[in-house]
């Protein structure tokens, strides 16, 4: 991943200080982007003991950290991921789900 400290410092005052999120795939890339300034740690395709052990280690660490989860999330596995320490859980499932019949009604007020 390759991340230094400085990388971070531009976005963040670009940015106004918004929270900061890195995607990673490895204990070792969220422990650099941590340290590079990253406020959230989306983690994708990663196996819900690694997701356990890895929630424990950084919070640690970091305990002002916030942990996502993706990659693979669908109904059947749903609680699983959600039990795995993570703060939220990011799924493209519902874009592939069956259609459904919703209906809008606007009135004014």
């Amino acid at each position: 991943m390759a991340i230094s400290t400085r990388s971070l410092e531009p976005t963040c005052q670009a940015s106004g200080r918004e929270k900061i999120v890195i995607e990673a795939e490895t204990l070792d890339e969220a422990h650099e982007a941590m340290a590079a300034g990253a406020d959230i740690i989306q983690f994708d395709k990663v196996s819900r003991p690694h997701l356990e052990q890895w929630c424990s280690i950084l919070r640690d660490k970091w305990p002002h950290i916030k942990i996502l989860a993706a990659g693979g999330i669908n109904l059947s596995n749903v609680q699983e991921f959600a039990a795995s320490g993570v703060d939220a859980l990011v799924t493209s499932s519902v874009y592939f789900g069956s259609p459904a019949d919703i209906g809008v009604e606007l009135k004014a007020v």
